[in-house]
């Protein structure tokens, strides 16, 4: 991969060298971690051009697919440079890539960077085809366009002569990544050919259903690679069910729909409850009251959730004003649960959910909380999915899966036959069809079809003939070769429906098709004759025919020979089709048109209609959905030139993103909010610098970086006070609150979230209080205030549940277990866990309030004389912390293993984490300093050849570091660590006066665990 950067020397005449210099480190900097990201290496830097290589030294066999996403990761990354130059260098800095993919001579050329040297033709035309990309045009040779076509948005190029080569090249021009994301897009329906060769899968679905029936209730996921035909088992398993008495509810992921929050659920609340498109709004809450209450009339509770839901406004059955976040979230799956367990109580039902790798984080959320409550009920949720999604669930009781594997020879002949129409196969071709198919049931229909209609195998009498010899039968080596013959073959009147179909999406409408269309074609006869040729189905006749294509391939190979500027064209027409057929509902089609619009040359629509999702993902609390869609809407903004750009709306779109962002912060959202804040004093808006202030502080506190947030907060505050924001004022106190906890000061953070808290109560803001209440309760354990951190964990779950918020119940039960392990209830803190991680997996998938809860349960164990296993899961919960990217609380965790290491003789490993708990003190994440030193003292003191110096001087800081917190407990303990360790050397008089002091301690905390174990430590002293 070649990448060279234009602009460059405009920037080294217009700027200041220094900046030349930065703004080039930080390019190169970065592209080196993205394409060690991609597993590519940077060869060398030369000037302004990077050389990178894919599959040295070690070859993956998606290398090509790698290389370009590093390549277009790195053009984002050089546009976000130069909207910090470009105004002043009067021009765009924007890169230009050539990729190739072929043989080459490498050889190491420097042991100590890594950097090869390499010859061969595949890198002279990587050179050539660099210099015919355009500026921001990523160009990819036919070498390496035939391995990623199916992966990423393609144009071919008109030929060209390069220096070298006797015939013109052929490049491509990369335009963004496609919706295939694995080596096969999923398959569907497969027509109704035989069933051949999933009998055994299919009884072992029967068979779940049996123990369903009895009260067992199962969940069972199909995997299998696109085309190996799980949703046609799942078609043969649905139309094998007793329809009287089994109720079947189904609902399927889209591709395209990946951004709609509880995608799936309300599809199949829609099919359940039989609402059409052409029914008003009025008729569709009718609808849905009658149809809900007929399941149960308890159900009416949850009305407002399910019309919430499905888009429908109702005035009488309105959502409550107050009830947003991650509180309306917990509803929303409560809802949903509730109405899929009522039916399978009423009769035993079956719920199945197909394309689960596509589905939203909302819905993931909403399976997870009904697969805690299946057990007891007669139901059976079966999900389809492909090989590399992998579940929350996986490890759940009651769970089976169910893998499908490519056919065998035999029964990929027997499929052959069927779709050829013959009895009898001419000797070899089956073995032929296997080989070139892998045995997967859509390729060999697709490669049977076109055998067929190129006159490749005539069929007469069912005996099937070739007309040439095998020797000289050239197949096709891919499916969409296969596809994209049939449709060559195809008149070009009947090609244009499917082009236009094929943008609309995989399933598509009558309506919006005749609309988008223009007319000019009887829509009828062409459809029906798609449909004869298995190239598309009717899936519903009424309100209106909707057809779906076969298979997704079909769409992506018809999509993708559409040129650039017609398909964009398209996607206008398809948008505004869709403005103008539901204008009275546009909200249930927020997504779609937001698709239409991103992908047409109507830049104003799409960023409306981005927002307009991502507000309605945001309301979900769908948090990856509306982060995506703002994030889209942002992008399209910063595209528009500098005169036609909205700044007010770019501020607020900003805020929008950052304000879904806290569980993913980085530095692309702070760069962000500091170009918001440009345009905001540009603007002269100080109510907005002030919102853009608080975030900026949030984005540094989520990233662990305390130092830097800490400026932006004190900042709030004297503008809150200045223009009387309350709101900006009693939030900006609390989070100051919190980070005092982590930067070693709880007294500090009591007395602001104390302060704090009543102006959130003033404006009813019961998730911030709750939120904080959590905080002071484990504020005050840290001082060694036991009882009011209980009286304040007490109202933050009281709150959390008065707001169904299983979240915040979840994250307030995870540091009520810290407090535990800090006053040595053991088994308090075990039980508390044990909560915590049942909720926050099981229920809602919070990974980092698992993870503490699984160190801090760890740390109990220990200490209960499990030392193997609480080492193992207190490990685990660190680990697991790291992984989600977060330092907030990890100084305390790697101190306390610290100690327990210490503790089993692992001195030196011990020392480690001490030493990593300390290192994270520039951020200002210190609240493990105390445990950090008193574990080095321990390190110190547990060697063959104890450092009693060294075990003095870490002593003496941790009491430093204790008593500059307020850190009551660990002062008490660091105490009697210390006697343990002065009786080792044999210092009887000290150990006593340190025992003495820690017993005080623990006596004045409640301390009852600990204070035991200064009895029997001070008996142990006393016999000496």
């Amino acid at each position: 991969m070649f990448s060279d950067l234009s602009g460059y020397t405009a920037m080294n005449e217009k700027l200041d060298p220094e900046e030349v210099e930065r703004i080039m480190s930080r390019l190169k900097s970065d592209a080196v971690g993205i394409v060690e990201k991609h597993g590519g290496i940077v060869n060398q830097f030369a000037g302004d051009e990077v050389l990178a290589l894919f599959g040295i030294p070690t070859a993956h066999e998606d290398d090509p697919r790698r290389a370009v996403r590093a390549a277009l990761e790195v053009h984002s990354l050089a546009r976000g440079l130069s909207s910090e130059v470009e105004d002043r260098i009067g021009r765009p800095l924007r890169m230009h890539t050539g990729i190739n993919t072929g043989l080459v001579v490498t050889h190491l050329r420097d042991d100590r960077d890594g950097r090869y040297g390499i010859t061969g033709d595949a890198v002279n035309l990587a050179a050539r085809i660099v210099n015919l990309a355009g500026a921001d045009e990523i160009l990819v040779s036919a070498e390496t366009h035939r391995p990623i076509a199916p992966f990423f948005r393609t144009e071919e190029l008109e030929p060209v002569a390069v220096k070298g080569k006797a015939l013109p090249v052929i490049s491509y021009r990369i335009l963004g990544e496609s919706q295939v994301k694995t080596r096969f897009e999923a398959a569907e329906a497969r027509g109704f050919t035989p069933y051949i060769g999933r009998e055994s899968e299919l009884a072992a679905l029967q068979a779940e259903l049996e123990k369903a029936i009895a009260g067992q209730g199962r969940l069972v996921n199909v995997v299998g690679e696109a085309g190996l035909g799980k949703t046609r088992l799942l078609y043969e398993f649905r139309h094998s069910l007793h329809r009287e008495k089994i109720t079947v509810l189904q609902g399927r992921c889209q591709a395209e729909g990946g951004a709609t929050p509880y995608l799936p659920f309300t599809d199949a609340l829609r099919r359940g409850l039989d609402l059409q498109d052409d029914e008003t709004a009025e008729q569709r809450q009718e609808k849905t009251v009658a149809g809900v209450k007929a399941i149960d009339p308890e159900l009416e509770q949850y009305l407002p959730f399910y019309l919430h839901l499905l888009s429908i406004p109702s005035e009488q059955h309105a959502l409550p004003p107050d009830l947003t976040g991650e509180a309306l979230r917990a509803k929303l799956q409560m809802a949903l649960a509730a109405i899929v367990i009522r039916n399978a109580e009423r009769q035993p039902m079956v719920l199945i959910l197909e394309d689960w790798h596509w589905a939203d984080g909302g819905s993931e959320a909403a399976l997870n909380y009904l697969i805690g409550l299946i057990g007891a009920h007669p139901l059976l949720v079966v999900l389809s999915h492909r090989p590399d999604y992998k579940g929350a669930w996986s490890g759940a009781t009651r769970h089976t899966s169910l893998p499908l594997t490519a056919l065998t020879a035999e029964r990929s002949a027997a499929i052959a036959g069927a779709v050829l129409g013959a009895e009898r196969l001419p000797e070899g071709l089956g073995e032929l069809i296997h080989e070139r198919t892998g045995g997967n049931p859509f390729f060999i229909e697709e490669m049977c079809r076109h055998l067929l209609e190129d006159g490749t195998v005539l069929v007469n009498d069912g005996q099937a003939a070739i007309t040439r010899s095998l020797e000289t039968l050239s197949l096709p080596n891919t499916v969409q070769a296969v596809i994209r013959s049939r449709l060559d073959r195809l008149d070009e009147g009947h090609r244009e429906v499917l082009r236009v179909a094929s943008v609309i999406g995989r399933e598509f409408g009558g309506g919006v098709l005749e609309r988008a269309h223009g007319g000019g074609v009887q829509l009828g006869p062409v459809l029906e004759a798609l449909k004869g040729q298995d190239l598309v189905q009717q899936v519903r006749v009424l309100p209106e025919g909707t057809y779906l294509f076969r298979h997704i391939l079909t769409q992506v190979v018809v999509y993708e020979t559409l040129l650039h500027r017609r398909r964009r064209a398209l996607h206008g027409l398809v948008g505004r089709a869709l403005e103008a057929l539901y204008a009275e509902r546009l909200e249930e089609h927020y997504e779609a048109l937001a698709h239409q619009f991103q992908n047409s040359d109507d830049a104003e629509k799409a960023i409306h209609y981005l927002e307009l999702a991502g507000d309605k993902a945001a309301g979900y609390f769908s948090l990856v959905e509306a982060r995506k869609l703002y994030k889209g809407a942002l992008d399209l903004v910063d595209a528009l030139p500098s005169e036609e750009r909205p700044d007010g709306q770019r501020i607020a779109l900003s805020l929008k993103w950052v304000s879904v962002s806290f569980y993913s912060p980085s530095a692309e959202h702070v760069e962000t909010l500091m170009t918001s804040l440009k345009y905001a004093e540009r603007l002269g808006d100080p109510v907005q610098k002030v919102r853009i202030t608080y975030w900026l502080g949030r984005m540094f506190y989520y990233l662990g970086n305390f130092a830097k947030a800490r400026p932006f907060f004190e900042s709030c505050l004297k503008s809150a006070e200045k223009f009387d924001d309350e709101e900006i004022y009693g939030l900006s106190y609390n989070i100051m609150g919190r980070m005092f906890l982590f930067d070693g000061e709880a007294a500090k953070g009591i007395a602001y979230l104390e302060k704090g808290i009543p102006m959130m109560e003033r404006l009813n803001n019961k998730v911030e209080v709750g939120h904080s209440a959590g905080y002071l309760g484990m504020m005050y354990g840290f001082v060694g205030d036991f009882e009011n951190g209980a009286k304040n964990f007490r109202t933050a779950l009281s709150l959390a549940a008065e707001g169904s918020d299983v979240n915040r119940q979840a994250a307030t039960l995870a540091y009520e277990a810290g407090v535990h392990v800090f006053r040595g209830d053991w088994g308090k803190c075990i039980a508390t866990s044990d909560r915590c991680i049942e909720l926050s997996g099981s229920k809602i998938g919070n990974s980092m309030m698992e993870a503490i809860a699984t160190a801090v349960k760890g740390h109990a164990i220990f200490m209960l004389g499990d030392q193997k296993q609480g080492e193992e899961l207190t490990r685990k919960g660190i680990r697991s912390i790291e992984s989600i990217g977060a330092k907030i609380s990890l100084s305390m965790w790697y101190s306390q293993l610290a100690e327990m290491l210490c503790l089993i003789g692992k001195a030196d490993e011990g020392e480690a984490f001490a030493a990593q708990a300390l290192d994270l003190a520039p951020y200002g994440e210190r609240w493990g300093a105390s445990v950090a030193y008193l574990a080095l003292a321990m390190a110190a003191g547990k060697r063959k050849r104890p450092a009693w110096k060294k075990v003095d001087q870490n002593m003496r800081e941790s009491f430093r570091q204790a008593e500059a917190m307020h850190a009551q407990p660990f002062t008490a303990v660091s105490h009697f660590r210390y006697a343990e360790l002065l009786q080792q050397k044999g210092d009887l008089a000290a150990a006593r006066e340190q025992i003495a002091k820690a017993s005080a301690l623990f006596r004045d905390m409640g301390m009852t665990w600990w204070l035991g174990q200064a009895e029997k430590l001070k008996a142990e002293v006393g016999k000496g």
